[in-house]
């Protein structure tokens, strides 16, 4: 059976980033020993890798349509390589999130923008001190770069 994170419309980025802190505690689980034995940089290759898709643009949700709706999938169908699912920017950012959570680092969140809206989403992790983006959303981007100069940036830390 496949379990999402939240299937309710996610209206706002700050419930998104409060369902990824919260949640990122809830499914360690799903952080196998597989991954468990990467260290960071090769978690991070590995969730860059996955293609990356949109979540649909309208859903049935308790019987209408919804649109524009934001899914946060659980960390276990994200570092499905069979998945086909949406795969986003926040579902690789939750699935890092948990990663880290269970390796004992800790991260803070970032949402930002190209412009003056809030349009994307991906987290920094403190190693040895320094804060280091890992924004694993697209294939080409690499750990420790962030692949854009942002507008609009809001960092969250965990309450």
């Amino acid at each position: 059976m496949i379990t999402r994170v939240e299937e309710v419309p996610l209206n706002d980025y700050r419930q998104t980033v409060k369902l990824i802190f919260e949640k990122s505690k809830e499914y360690t689980g799903d952080i196998t020993s597989l991954f468990s034995e990467m260290s960071p940089i090769q978690f991070f290759d590995y969730v860059a890798k996955l293609p990356y898709k949109n979540d649909p643009e309208t859903r049935i949700v308790n019987g209408k349509v919804v649109e524009g709706m934001e899914l946060v999938h659980r960390p276990s169908i994200i570092l499905d390589p069979k998945w086909t699912g949406s795969r986003d920017c926040d579902d690789k950012t939750n699935a890092i999130a948990t990663y880290l959570r269970k390796k004992g680092y800790t991260f803070r969140i970032h949402v930002t923008g190209r412009g003056q809206e809030p349009r994307h989403i991906f987290l920094s992790a403190k190693f040895m001190g320094v804060w280091v983006p890992m924004d694993a959303t697209y294939p080409g981007n690499k750990f420790g770069k962030l692949p854009y100069t942002p507008v609009y940036h809001k960092i969250f830390y965990e309450k």
